[in-house]
């Protein structure tokens, strides 16, 4: 469930629509790492709370035993994305809303998406 979620919105992070504002692209990168990050969390047995909080969930993720790629680690910062468009609270830099600052994140969140993956796997065998 939550990988397949976190790819839905891996494919808006990247530019689904040609329409999309930034603040949506990055919406969606912050999205797809946190929902990757719960699969994970998931996966692993380990309980986490009701948290749109990247910072929060790879806390959960190290007190677990795993350990954080440079590329999660980095999304941490992604956190604010998920409250922006939701409540318009904040600024966002103005070199993240460009095109490359979209698709650096998109490229975070694609990463982070693959680690989940692996670590899912590793949890399966």
């Amino acid at each position: 469930f939550w990988l397949r979620q976190a790819a839905g919105d891996l494919v808006i992070a990247r530019g689904g629509m040609p329409e999309m504002l930034p603040e949506h692209r990055l919406f969606h990168a912050q999205q797809a790492v946190e929902k990757a990050l719960k699969g994970v969390l998931v996966a692993r047995g380990l309980s986490f709370s009701r948290t749109h909080n990247i910072k929060a969930l790879t806390n959960e993720l190290r007190a677990g035993g795993l350990e954080i790629p440079e590329a999660v680690e980095f999304a941490r910062d992604f956190t604010v994305f998920a409250t922006i468009t939701r409540y318009g609270d904040g600024v966002i830099p103005a070199p993240l809303l460009s095109d490359a600052g979209c698709e650096d994140a998109a490229n975070i969140a694609a990463e982070a998406l693959e680690w989940a993956k692996d670590e899912i796997a590793r949890a399966e065998e």
